[in-house]
């Protein structure tokens, strides 16, 4: 199976904390995914705001973007 791409390659400005927990969110493999919706909130509430670089104010709108782009490109990647 092939990889999904770096969200970072659409979007540069992603903090690479951010873009690894969107990669495991789009892996092709279910064994390399998170398990559970409930894993997904832990690993977002682990991100810090100085890791993602982002002020308090912009986390919500940074991560609901990334999950955009990442179920966008997951339709994309699994229905050609």
């Amino acid at each position: 199976m092939t990889e999904p791409p770096d969200v970072r390659r659409i979007n540069p400005a992603v903090p690479a904390a951010l873009a690894a927990l969107v990669a495991r969110l789009m892996q092709p493999r279910p064994a390399a995914r998170f398990a559970s919706a409930a894993e997904v909130l832990d690993a977002l509430s682990r991100l810090s705001l100085q890791e993602a670089g982002l002020s308090g104010g912009v986390i919500a709108g940074a991560v609901a973007a990334c999950l955009a782009v990442a179920l966008a490109a997951c339709w994309m990647f699994w229905h050609p």
